[in-house]
Formats: structure tokens, C-alpha cells, sequence
């Protein structure tokens, strides 16, 4: 296919057929839906009808609704609280009957379509770092897991397990051995699934959405902490999506360019670049002229992909809209 630029419509009640033609006419030629949609008997002949693709997102370990059903399957922060914020719930990594349950869960999306692009999102261990602004924070302050009791007593009969780490551990200091022991379950669970997922989908294209940093910031944060080890995991991908969004990170344009440079050097990859329509959960918004000069950096830079997020902003922002279609879709009038 030609590169890939996918909008997020992960609502499972919107009207298919209006996104697709939308999807058209604003210029992107690939379409991220929810999951829920894939059993609609038009959702094929939609794309075909449209020449839109189809990309997969599938949430790893961040799954509030199954711990809703499954509270004891959650992850356990450092700070011994449920590892969960108000938009995220980790489930613990080394809990074998939920990765059954998710590969299960792989095998239905897989049924009956196969999509151009599948990623694995939150592929890596709970950390929370949005209680203040990004440059505020001390490595102290970031939140992270799993220290529950299985995570804990798999750690002690593996090869990474040491009488140091141990008291460490029980003293609420952070180990390496451990965060080693941490990051190399992240890489299990992603062997395990892109395996599969080739297996039942060889055609597509693998993605991996990463944190927006890279391994410089905050003491290796993204791989000794979120154990998101990016160049060992990037033997498995095709590609990678950091999540670079302007409230996340307080990234000027070119710092953001600088950030995708950084995880292509480091993880010898494709990189794709995502575009925000408004912020997700900051107060202040992202002006018509901050989003087209975002725009027009990502198509002028973005090689390989651009993702933007989201369909439902782009209906409430018509301005957002039509500076989309003025630089995707010029030609195309219905």
C-alpha cells in the first residue's frame, strides 16, 4: 500500500459508512476501528468502495473493562496501589489466564478479515507520569509496575534473581535486576503475540506504539521502568508509532521531529508520526494554525506513516477538516 495515513475511529456506535466516505474525501486512505465493527457484513465492501484500509489496534495490558470483571488480575504499583489512573487499568504481565483470554481475543479479530496494519498498544508495564507538566518531573515521582505477589515469586526463580534485588524490592527501592526481569516479560508477551499474529495474519504489517521519549529521558524510564526495551523490540516489528502528543510531552515542533529521528536511529525502524486534533486531556487546545503547522511538518518529514487522532474531533472541528482535505485531498469534490 501506499503510506499510511490512518485516522483513530475507535467509537463502536459510529455510522460506518458515513467515516469511510469522510475518511476519503479528507484524504486518509486508512481507517483505525474499534474492534466491534468487524463483524458488520458492509464493513469489506465499505473499505473496497472507499479504497480505504483497515489497521488493527490492539490494547495489550491496559484493559478496564476486563478488570472490571477480573479486579484480581490487576497490576500492583511500586506504592503496593492498583496500578490504574482514571483512563488506564494495567493488568498484571505474567497473569497466563489473561493472555489466554487475549489471545483468544486476537483469534476473533482475525476470524473472517485481515488487516493492512496491526499494532500492539500498551505493549509494556503500568508507569503513570501525567500528574504534572513532563519537565517538572523527578525520576521519584513516576508510578510504575508490577509488584504483585506472582509477578514477585516468578521473579524469584528466574535467572535474573538476586539476594541484593530482593532487598531492594522489600525495602521499596528500585532494582535493575528486576527491572531487567521486568523488561524481558514485556519482550515474552511481544514474541508470543506477533508470533501469532503472523501466524493468522502473514499479510499485514506489525506495529509497535512506543512512549514518547527516548531511552535518554529520565534514567531510561521507557526501558527500566515501563520495560519497553525499544531496540530489542524492535527485532519483532515492522514499524513504530511513538505516541509524540502535544500534552504528553511539552515538545515544540522540532523537538517532536528530533524524538522520531532519535527512536529510528534507535530502534532502525520505520517511523510513524501521529498528528493530534485536540488535545486529549489538557485544558488549553491546539489552534487551527498549530494543527496545519503540525500538518504540514509531519507530511514534509513522516516517510513512512501518519496516524491522527481523532475522527470524532475532526466532526465537532470542520476548520481542522477542511485544512486536513487541503493538504491530503485537493482534487476530490462530491
Amino acid at each position: 500500500m501506499s503510506k499510511p495515513i490512518a485516522l483513530y475511529a475507535l467509537d463502536a456506535n459510529l455510522d460506518i459508512e458515513e467515516c469511510c466516505q469522510n475518511a476519503n474525501y479528507w484524504g486518509a486512505n486508512t481507517l483505525i476501528l474499534s474492534p466491534e465493527l468487524y463483524n458488520e457484513p458492509e464493513l469489506p465492501s465499505l473499505l473496497d468502495k472507499y479504497n480505504l484500509s483497515l489497521w488493527l489496534n490492539i490494547s495489550v495490558l491496559n484493559n478496564p473493562e476486563y478488570l472490571q470483571q477480573e479486579p484480581q488480575r490487576q497490576a500492583i504499583t511500586n506504592s503496593k496501589l492498583p496500578a490504574k489512573t482514571d483512563w488506564c487499568h494495567f493488568v498484571c504481565p505474567t497473569d497466563r489466564v489473561y493472555q489466554n483470554y487475549l489471545e483468544n481475543e486476537i483469534h476473533h479479530y482475525l476470524e473472517d478479515i485481515s488487516p493492512a496494519i496491526i499494532s500492539l498498544d500498551f505493549l509494556r508495564q503500568f508507569i503513570n507520569w501525567q500528574g504534572k507538566a513532563f519537565e517538572q518531573i523527578q525520576n521519584s515521582d513516576l508510578e510504575y509496575g508490577c509488584f504483585c505477589s506472582n509477578c514477585l515469586q516468578n521473579f524469584s526463580i528466574s535467572p535474573f534473581y538476586t539476594e541484593a534485588a530482593q532487598a531492594q524490592i522489600e525495602a521499596g527501592e528500585f532494582s535493575v535486576d528486576y527491572a531487567n526481569w521486568r523488561s524481558q516479560k514485556i519482550i515474552d508477551i511481544a514474541q508470543h503475540l506477533t508470533r501469532l499474529i503472523r501466524e493468522l495474519s502473514p499479510d499485514s504489517k506489525l506495529v509497535l506504539n512506543t512512549l514518547p521519549w527516548s531511552d535518554e529521558v529520565l534514567n531510561q524510564a521507557s526501558t527500566l521502568l515501563a520495560g519497553q526495551n525499544k531496540t530489542e523490540l524492535a527485532l519483532l516489528f515492522d514499524a513504530m508509532c511513538p505516541v509524540a502528543f502535544t500534552h504528553l510531552m511539552p515538545q515544540g515542533m522540532e523537538e517532536k521531529a528530533a524524538l522520531m529521528q532519535t527512536i529510528s536511529d534507535e530502534t532502525h525502524l520505520p517511523v510513524f508520526y501521529g498528528l493530534q486534533v485536540s488535545h486529549w486531556r489538557a485544558q488549553n487546545q491546539i489552534s487551527n494554525g498549530q494543527f496545519e503547522a503540525e500538518l504540514k511538518q509531519n507530511l514534509a518529514l513522516s516517510k513512512h506513516g501518519l496516524v491522527i487522532y481523532n475522527y470524532h474531533e475532526l466532526t465537532r472541528s470542520p476548520e481542522k477538516a477542511t485544512i486536513l482535505k487541503r493538504h491530503l485531498n485537493p482534487e476530490i469534490h462530491y
